[in-house]
């Protein structure tokens, strides 16, 4: 606990601590055995797989000819178009004059 102590002027007060003894506490091990009950594991009685022999393929190489039927090509005749000669129209452009007779009308000076 601690207690007031008083110094010379009488307005201060000053507390001062006290010491207290504590006890050292002690760790021990400690060792204990506990019995669980484990449940029992029936054995299972498996099968070995069986072993079975078989017989080895072997592989070769085969050609193989195929003969595939291809149309025959006929010969045909073929009529060629005949050239003919035409005459060839040409167009001239010709002038051609024609007098057309306009009726003159007088003018009356009124």
């Amino acid at each position: 606990m601690c207690r007031p102590s008083f110094s010379r002027s009488a307005e201060e007060i000053v507390h001062v601590p006290t010491i207290m003894q504590q006890m050292r506490i002690q760790q021990q091990v400690v060792e204990m055995f506990v019995k669980v009950p484990v449940p029992v594991m029936q054995e299972k009685i498996v099968h070995a797989p069986k072993i079975i022999i078989q017989k080895m393929l072997v592989q070769q190489m085969v050609v193989l000819f195929v003969e595939v039927p291809v149309l025959t090509i006929q010969e045909e005749i073929v009529h060629a178009p005949t050239i003919m000669q035409q005459e060839r129209q040409r167009h001239v452009h010709a002038e051609m004059i024609t007098d057309a007779h306009v009726p003159q009308i007088q003018e009356e000076i009124v």
